[in-house]
């Protein structure tokens, strides 16, 4: 396969995803008694604050403070600030009241009324917000703001979001002349990416969809990752089906691959195997192999007890070396009896290799005497140097050192 291995990318995707889970439910806590049972817009809230904090001067309306600005609690300044919110009804009015929060909120509660601003404000108008919030000093350098943002956006307007999306994928957007206004000063993969993980919580479907009518790139293989880490979880059964059903070719082995890597790291990995042993021949190998290897990062003798009761030999030494790789670590004896059943041969290489690399820490002597069953020349001198280096960059260290 042409694309980078889901493996590479797994660190920041990991992180691009935490970082909008965590805004995002930070977010929900701060609005959730406004949004889920709480007051309704527009009601006076305890303590008498006016329902109109909008004054006009020079027949423009201005966000004025009013008494809940000042309050001496949190609570009720939050909920002064709620009521300022409900009284912004266009971009003057929140990028109004975004300015009064900018130089009169306190330090530690800057951030949060923010937060409560924007969430609002994608309601009323998502194209103003998110032009707005990458341009609020006390926002610009917070990616995960940002970030929440556009994934709000992605849930609220999906058919907008995936409008842009497309656009964004084939690079129509990526143009200065063509860019909309709120993706100035954006990295598009921030974009891409949050966009994606809050599609994916309104309208998955749509979210492949789109994904899947784009040309093959980083991004877009990048997005897939971002959109099945939710939808695997929640409809496992229905991303099989979609994967096994796209036409293009390379495009679904990248997804069967794509959903056997989450396949492996789910709970219940063997409903993935089910699924992938009834893929043709080429994709059953793309699948169980990606599968094997997340599986052993998590239970490596339990997969390794599935494969190698596997009856399929070809497929199962396909998928070995990297359960082999993790199973030694954990029990290196169960990883050499299982090599010793078979004799040299070229389908035997790559797991000698895995497990004379994986051992080489704590018993380099039998690290390099496995090398002799590798039957690839090149193979075996790769291994054989890398062992070496690494026994020679340890005897150089002095006695006691780290």
């Amino acid at each position: 396969m042409t694309a980078a291995s889901p493996r590479s990318r797994l660190a920041w995707v990991v992180w691009v995803t935490a970082s909008l889970a965590v805004s995002y439910l930070a977010g929900r806590f701060l609005t959730g008694g406004r949004q889920m049972g709480g007051r309704q817009m527009g009601e006076p809230v305890d303590g008498g604050i006016p329902p109109s904090m909008v004054r006009v001067e020079d027949g423009r309306r201005l966000v004025g403070d009013g008494p809940g600005w000042e309050a001496s609690t949190a609570v009720g300044r939050t909920r002064g600030m709620l009521d300022l919110i409900d009284q912004c009804v266009d971009a003057q009015d929140f990028s109004a009241l975004i300015a009064r929060i900018d130089s009169k909120a306190d330090k530690s509660e800057r951030q949060r009324f923010l937060a409560m601003v924007f969430d609002r404000w994608l309601d009323v108008d998502p194209e103003a917000a998110l032009s707005e919030v990458g341009q609020v000093e006390v926002l610009r350098h917070d990616s995960a703001r940002v970030a929440d943002t556009f994934f709000q956006w992605g849930s609220r307007d999906p058919s907008a979001a995936a409008i842009l999306l497309s656009r964004m994928l084939d690079g129509r957007q990526l143009d200065l002349e063509s860019r909309p206004p709120f993706l100035d000063g954006v990295d598009p993969p921030v974009f891409l990416l949050s966009v994606i993980a809050g599609l994916s919580q309104s309208d998955p479907r749509l979210a492949a969809a789109t994904l899947q009518g784009a040309a093959d790139s980083p991004a877009r293989t990048s997005g897939i990752e971002v959109l099945l880490q939710d939808w695997y979880v929640a409809e496992a059964e229905e991303v099989h089906e979609w994967a096994a059903s796209i036409d293009d070719g390379d495009s679904r082995r990248l997804a069967v691959e794509l959903v056997a890597t989450e396949a492996g790291q789910s709970d219940v990995p063997m409903a993935g195997v089910a699924w992938a042993m009834d893929l043709p021949a080429d994709e059953r190998q793309i699948a169980i192999k990606a599968l094997a290897d997340q599986w052993s990062d998590r239970n490596a003798r339990e997969a390794f007890d599935w494969l190698a009761g596997l009856p399929d030999e070809p497929l199962k030494f396909e998928a070995m070396p990297a359960v082999l790789r993790n199973l030694t670590v954990v029990d290196p004896g169960a990883a050499a009896d299982w090599l010793n059943q078979y004799k040299a041969s070229p389908a035997m290489d790559a797991s000698v290799a895995a497990y004379a690399k994986s051992i080489r820490f704590v018993n380099p002597s039998a690290a390099l005497g496995s090398t002799e069953s590798i039957t690839d020349v090149e193979l075996r001198k790769q291994v054989v140097a890398l062992i070496k280096r690494d026994l020679a960059r340890d005897s150089a260290q002095p006695a006691g050192s780290d």
